[in-house]
C-alpha cells in the first residue's frame, strides 16, 4: 500500500498549490469580512442605542461614541471606552453588562447585541476609513450624491463597440477582441490553445457536470472538421444533463434546501418540485426574464400553469422553526429573509445592509429595504394548493364528490369522534402563544385582516401538528374509542378503490386574503406607512401596481415588482445574471463578487465586455445557451491553462484576472461524487423524482440536502449549505478530504465498482487495461512513463495480496468435526467476519430455498441472532431475510434455528416476523441445516426447516411452519453469509460450507444432503470453499462469487490489487481538477 500513502502526500501537496492559486484568485482581506459585520451588526447598533446621548448634538459624562478616536480617548471618566482586542478591560463592554455604568439607562441590550459588540471589540474593533470617521445617517433629502449617480453599476447597460484587433486569431469572437486589448494594454501574452483532450473534458463538465468516456474523448480528439468544437457544445447543451449541472448552480444562490433549519431540521418532502423546475428551465432555455418572473409571481400571472406554481418554491427557502410562539417576529424574520434573497439573487446588492439604517457604501437608504419588503408584505405561504391544469383538477374532483357521496356516513361518525380530541389538542396548542395571537385564532377567518392570516396560518402550522399527534395517539389505543376509531377507518378504506389519487402539491405562495399589510419601518416613531417602490436611485416613487387579470384575488405587487426586474432597462438584473454565467466557465466573474455590484464588491475588470454581454444576452430573447456558445467559442475559453512563459504575467496580473491563461479549477462536490459513480459504472442517470439519500447512486443534484446534517462526501468537498446565498462556493484543502478519499468507504466502493466494471472486458494484457483506466479516470491517455507506474504498482500489489492471503488463510480455512472437506471459518480467531455477494438482483424474491453446512463454536450472551446466511440490514423497517441461530437470552430459546423476514402480508402492509424452526443446533457440532420457503403459502406447508447432525446417523429432522410475508421482501443491497448488511453484530462464530441459494421451494427430496450429485435448474450458487477451485468461488458459474473485505486475505489478489489501483487513481489530482 506504499502508492497510496505516496498518492496521499502527493494528494494533500499538489492540491495545497491548486488551493493557494484558487485563494489568490478570489482573495478576500480580513478587513472586508470585519467591514460586513460592523456594517450589518455594530453600526445599527450604535446609531440605535448609544448616539442620542453621546453623539455629535448630546455627550453626556463628555463621551462621544460615534468615532473611533473618540472611544479610545474616553470621557470624564479618563479612561478609553474601547480597548482594541480586549473586551474585557474596555468600559463600553463593562457597561453594556451593567457590571458598572448601565448602557443604555433606560433597558439592557439583548445578550446577542452585547455578544455582538463584545466580538466587534475582541475582533480589533474595526472602523471604517479612519479613526476620525465619525458615524451618522444622512437625511434622505441630501442621500443621493453625484458620486453615486455616477457609479458605474447604476449606469444605463450600453453596447459597446468591438474593439479591433489585428491578430486574425483574436478577432473572430466579440469576447476575444475585449480580452485581447485589456492582455495587450497590460503588455501581456495569452498561452497557447488547450489540447483537444483539455477541452473536451473541461466542456464536459462544465455544462453536465460529467466527464466524457473513453470513446467520446477519442471521437472527438480524431475528429478532423473545423465544426467539431461547436458541435461538441450544442450537443451537450441538448443534454438533459445540462440542466442538471446548470441548476445546482442556481440552486446555490437562491440558498435551497429540502429541510426547515434550526434544532429540528424537519424535511420538506415536496419542495424537489422547485428543484424539477429549475431543470426543466434550464434545460428548455427558458428566456430568463419568464424564469424570474416565474419565481417571483407565478401564481398571479399562470396561476394554472403547475410548473409556474412549483417556481414560487424560490419564495418558501427560509428558515422554518416549528415550534417558534413569538410568530410575530417569526414572520418579520421570514420577510426580512426574502427581501435579502431577492437582493442578493437579483440586484446583485446587499439590500440588508440597509434594514437597520442607510447603508454605509451603497446608495440605498433604510426606507429603500422597506420599500423592497413591501411587494412581498401580502404574501401568504401555501402547501395545500394543487400542481394540477385546470383539467385535472375538475377530473379529481368529479371522483372526490362520487367517493364523498358514498362516504358520508362514515365520514361523519369518525369527525364525530375525533371532534373533542382535536379540539382539546387545538387549544392547548394555541394557549402555549401569546394573548394577542391566542384573540387572532378566536377570530371567525372570514374577520381576520391579512396580517392576521399570515400570523394565523404559522399558528395553524403547529396545531395541525399536535392534532395529527392526537389521531395517531387514538389510533394506537386499545381503549373502546380506539378500537372504534380503527374499525371506522377500515370501514372508509373499504371505498379507497373509489377516492382520486390526491393531486401534487409543493411549497408555493399566494396573496392572503384582505388589504395587503402595512409595511413601517420599525424605528419609526411615526409608523409612516411605506408603499412597494425599488431602488429610488434608480425609479424614485410608488411602484405601479396594477390589477392581474388572472389573479383577480391577488394584489399584483409581486407582479410589478417582477415586471421591473426584468426590464432590460434594468442595469442590475440583466448585469448581474450574464455575469454569473462568465463566473461559472472562468471560475471567477468579470465582477469576482457576483452577489454584490456595490461599492464593498470589486469593480469590473472588463467593463465594456460586461455591458456587450448583457446587450447580447437581452438581444438574444433572455437565452442562457446563447451566452454559452459565445463564450465557449471563444478562443479565451479555449486557452490553455498553462502558459509557455509565466513569469511576466504572473508579476503584473497574479490571480489571472485579464485571462492570459485557463484557470485550474476543482471539481465542485456534486462533480467529484458523480464522476466517481460515473467512471464506476453505477451512476443511475434517472431524471427527476423526489430525493433521495446520498447512499443510492443518482446524481447529486437528486440527493437529500438537508441544511444540518449533510452527505459526508459532498459536505467535505464544501457543498453549500443553504442557509445563505452562496455566490461563489470556498474551495478549501482539508486532511480531511485526502483521508475521506482514502480511507473512507465510499470511495472504496467506487473502486470496487470501477474494478468490477473493467473485469468483464478484455484487454490486449495489462498494459492496454492501465491505459484504458488512465483515459476512463481522466480523459486523456497516460505517458510511457506514468504506465510502467501503474503497471508496476499493480502487479506489485497484486504480489503483495498473494503473499498476505497464503500467511493468512490459516485462520479462515479450517474442517468441521468428523469431516475431511475444507470449509470457511468466520469470526474468533479467523481474518474473515463475513462475506459478501452484490448481485441483489440475481437473487430469488419469491419462493427461495437455503441451505448450508454450519457448525456453531459459540452464541452471543443476550439475544442476537447467529447469522448463517442474511440478505437483510437487521433493521425490522427495511425489507429482507436471515436465516440464523438464536442466542443466549432469546424468547425462543438459545440454539433455535429461526428465519427472519421482513415483507409485505396479503394486506399489503409492511410486516416483521420471527419464523422458529424449535429445532436446536449443539455447539462444536456439524450439521446440514435448510430452510425452503414457498412464499404464497401461508399455511402450515409455508416454510420447511431440515436439520441434520452429520456427526450421528440419526434421520433428518424437519419442521412446517406457517408465515405472514408474501411478497416484496427483497432489498437492493448485498447477500451476506456470516452477517448482516451494515451490522457489526449478529455474526456468525464457527464454519460453513456447501451454502447452496436456489430460486425454488425445494422439495425434501431434492436437497443437496438427499442427492448431493444433482443441482436443480432453480440453484443460483453453489459456494463449496475449495481452496483449489477458488474458495469463494460459486461452483455454478462464472458469476455471483462471494468477495471478502479489503485485507482480510479472503480476497482474489488480482482483483483486489486491482481495486487498489483503482483507489489510487481517484485519488491523483487529474481525476479532482480540471485544466
Amino acid at each position: 500500500m506504499r502508492l497510496l500513502a505516496v498518492s496521499l502526500l502527493f494528494l494533500m501537496s499538489v492540491t495545497a498549490v491548486h488551493a493557494a492559486e484558487k485563494n489568490q484568485a478570489v482573495k478576500t482581506p480580513v478587513d472586508q469580512k470585519q467591514m460586513h459585520f460592523f456594517e450589518k451588526n455594530v453600526r445599527p447598533l450604535l446609531i440605535k442605542h448609544c448616539l442620542e446621548c453621546h453623539g455629535e448634538k448630546k455627550q453626556k459624562g463628555e463621551l462621544r461614541l460615534d468615532s473611533l478616536k473618540a472611544m479610545l480617548q474616553g470621557g470624564e471618566s479618563g479612561s478609553a471606552s474601547v480597548v482594541p482586542g480586549k473586551s474585557s478591560e474596555s468600559l463600553l463592554i463593562e457597561a453594556i453588562n451593567y457590571d458598572s455604568y448601565e448602557m443604555p439607562p433606560e433597558k439592557k441590550l439583548s445578550d446577542k447585541e452585547i455578544a455582538v459588540l463584545t466580538r466587534w471589540v475582541d475582533t480589533g474593533a474595526y472602523w471604517p476609513e479612519n479613526a476620525d470617521y465619525v458615524i451618522k445617517q444622512r437625511k434622505n433629502e441630501t442621500f443621493f450624491s453625484e458620486e453615486d449617480r455616477s457609479f458605474w453599476v447604476f449606469q444605463p447597460v450600453e453596447e459597446p463597440k468591438v474593439p479591433q484587433v489585428k491578430n486574425a486569431q483574436w478577432s473572430q469572437n466579440p469576447v476575444d477582441a475585449f480580452i485581447y486589448r485589456g492582455l495587450k494594454q497590460a503588455g501581456l501574452t495569452p498561452a497557447d490553445e488547450a489540447s483537444r483532450t483539455d477541452l473536451i473534458r473541461r466542456a464536459y463538465f462544465d455544462l453536465i457536470g460529467l466527464p466524457p468516456t473513453v470513446e467520446q474523448v477519442n471521437a472527438f480528439v480524431n475528429d478532423p472538421s473545423p465544426d467539431a468544437w461547436p458541435r461538441l457544445i450544442d450537443e451537450l447543451l441538448e443534454s438533459p444533463h445540462y440542466g442538471e449541472k446548470w441548476a445546482r448552480h442556481w440552486l446555490d444562490v437562491v440558498r435551497y434546501a429540502e429541510s426547515d433549519g434550526f434544532n429540528q431540521d424537519a424535511f420538506r418532502p415536496e419542495i424537489w418540485r422547485y428543484r424539477d423546475y429549475i431543470i426543466e428551465s434550464f434545460n428548455a432555455d427558458k428566456p430568463y426574464s419568464q424564469f424570474v418572473k416565474e419565481q417571483l409571481a407565478g401564481d398571479e400571472i399562470a396561476p394554472e400553469d403547475p410548473k409556474a406554481l412549483a417556481a414560487t418554491g424560490f419564495l418558501r427557502h427560509y428558515l422554518y422553526e416549528y415550534n417558534q410562539r413569538d410568530s410575530r417576529t417569526q414572520w418579520n424574520d421570514i420577510l426580512d429573509n426574502i427581501t435579502d434573497a431577492t437582493g442578493d439573487v437579483f440586484l446583485g446588492v446587499s439590500m440588508g445592509c440597509a434594514r437597520c439604517h442607510d447603508h454605509k457604501f451603497d446608495p440605498i437608504p433604510n426606507q429603500d429595504y422597506y420599500r423592497l419588503r413591501a411587494f412581498f408584505a401580502p404574501l401568504m405561504p401555501r402547501d395545500n394548493v394543487p400542481f394540477a391544469t385546470p383539467k385535472e383538477r375538475a377530473e379529481y374532483n368529479r371522483k372526490l364528490e362520487i367517493w364523498e357521496k358514498k362516504t358520508a356516513d362514515v365520514r361523519a361518525q369518525i369527525d364525530e369522534l375525533t371532534k373533542s380530541k382535536l379540539e382539546r389538542a387545538a387549544q392547548n396548542q394555541i394557549k402555549m402563544f401569546p394573548p394577542d395571537l391566542q384573540e387572532i385564532m378566536a377570530k371567525p377567518q372570514a374577520e381576520r385582516t391579512a396580517l392576521e392570516h399570515q400570523l394565523a396560518d404559522l399558528v395553524q402550522r403547529q396545531v395541525d401538528l399536535q392534532e395529527s399527534r392526537a389521531l395517531d395517539t387514538l389510533k394506537k389505543s386499545d381503549k373502546d374509542d380506539g378500537k372504534k376509531y380503527k374499525e371506522l377507518l377500515k370501514q372508509l378504506a373499504a371505498f379507497d378503490d373509489l377516492k382520486p389519487k390526491p393531486l401534487p402539491t409543493g411549497m408555493s405562495v399566494t396573496d392572503a386574503p384582505g388589504a395587503p399589510p402595512v409595511t413601517t419601518i420599525p424605528d419609526d416613531p411615526n409608523h409612516t406607512p411605506i408603499d412597494p417602490g425599488f431602488l429610488s436611485l434608480l425609479k424614485p416613487g410608488e411602484a405601479e401596481i396594477m390589477q392581474i387579470s388572472t389573479a383577480p384575488h391577488s394584489s399584483g405587487r409581486r407582479t410589478a415588482l417582477a415586471n421591473w426586474m426584468v426590464d432590460p432597462n434594468n442595469r442590475l438584473t440583466t448585469r448581474v445574471m450574464t455575469n454569473r454565467v462568465w463566473q461559472y466557465h472562468f471560475g471567477t466573474g468579470l465582477v469576482a463578487t457576483a452577489n454584490d455590484f456595490g461599492h464593498m464588491g470589486e469593480a469590473p475588470t472588463h467593463p465594456e465586455l460586461l455591458d456587450w454581454l448583457t446587450s447580447y444576452f437581452v438581444d438574444h430573447n433572455w437565452s442562457i445557451k446563447s451566452l454559452h456558445r459565445l463564450i465557449m467559442n471563444s478562443k479565451t475559453y479555449r486557452l490553455s491553462s498553462f502558459h509557455s512563459n509565466p513569469r511576466p504575467a504572473e508579476l503584473k496580473d497574479p490571480q489571472n484576472r485579464l485571462h492570459w491563461r485557463g484557470n485550474i479549477r476543482r471539481l465542485n462536490a456534486e462533480d467529484i461524487r458523480d464522476a466517481a459513480l460515473f467512471i464506476s459504472g453505477e451512476l443511475d442517470t434517472k431524471l427527476g423524482g423526489p430525493s433521495v439519500s446520498a447512499s443510492q447512486p443518482r446524481r447529486s443534484v437528486y440527493t437529500i440536502m438537508k441544511r444540518n446534517k449533510q452527505d459526508e462526501v459532498l459536505g467535505a468537498f464544501d457543498l453549500p449549505g443553504g442557509i445563505k446565498s452562496t455566490a461563489q462556493r470556498d474551495v478549501t484543502t482539508t486532511a480531511n478530504q485526502a483521508l475521506l478519499m482514502l480511507n473512507g468507504k465510499w470511495f472504496l466502493a467506487r473502486a470496487k465498482a470501477m474494478a468490477r466494471s473493467v473485469k468483464s472486458q478484455s484487454f490486449k494484457d495489462d498494459r492496454e487495461l492501465v491505459t484504458y483506466l488512465h483515459q476512463k479516470t481522466y480523459g486523456k491517455k497516460p505517458k510511457p512513463a506514468e504506465v510502467d507506474l501503474l503497471l508496476g504498482f499493480l502487479k506489485s500489489q497484486e504480489k503483495r495480496v498473494e503473499a498476505a492471503a497464503e500467511s493468512q488463510q490459516k485462520t479462515y480455512v479450517g474442517q468441521m468435526t468428523q469431516t475431511d472437506a475444507e470449509a470457511v471459518k468466520l469470526g474468533k480467531g479467523s481474518t474473515l467476519n463475513d462475506l459478501h455477494l452484490s448481485s441483489a438482483q440475481a437473487l430469488p424474491d419469491q419462493d427461495f430455498t437455503i441451505e448450508a453446512m454450519v457448525q456453531l463454536d459459540s452464541i452471543y450472551e443476550n439475544a442476537a441472532v447467529n447469522t448463517i446466511a442474511a440478505h437483510w440490514t437487521g433493521n425490522n423497517k427495511q425489507q429482507g431475510w436471515s436465516l440464523g441461530v438464536t442466542s443466549q437470552k432469546s424468547a425462543y430459546k438459545p440454539r433455535n434455528l429461526i428465519l427472519q423476514f421482513v415483507g409485505k402480508n396479503q394486506e399489503g402492509k409492511q410486516t416483521y416476523e420471527v419464523v422458529p424452526s424449535n429445532i436446536h443446533l449443539e455447539l462444536n457440532k456439524p450439521y446440514y441445516v435448510a430452510a425452503s420457503v414457498d412464499i404464497s403459502e401461508t399455511g402450515e406447508s409455508g416454510i420447511h426447516f431440515y436439520v441434520k447432525a452429520l456427526d450421528s446417523k440419526q434421520p433428518l429432522q424437519t419442521a412446517a411452519v406457517k408465515h405472514k410475508v408474501v411478497s416484496d421482501y427483497r432489498p437492493g443491497h448485498d447477500f451476506i453469509l456470516g452477517g448482516r448488511e451494515k451490522t457489526s453484530g449478529s455474526r456468525w462464530n464457527g464454519m460453513l460450507d456447501n451454502v447452496r441459494l436456489s430460486k425454488a421451494a425445494l422439495t425434501q427430496d431434492e436437497l443437496w444432503i438427499n442427492k448431493p450429485d444433482q443441482r436443480p435448474e432453480s440453484v443460483v450458487g453453489f459456494w463449496q470453499f475449495n481452496t483449489k477451485q477458488g474458495l469463494l468461488k460459486n461452483s455454478l458459474a462464472d458469476r455471483l462469487h462471494l468477495s471478502a473485505p479489503a485485507g482480510s486475505g479472503g480476497a482474489d489478489a488480482r482483483q483486489q490489487a486491482l481495486v487498489d489501483l483503482c483507489h489510487v487513481m481517484l485519488n491523483y489530482n487529474e481525476f479532482l481538477y480540471l485544466d
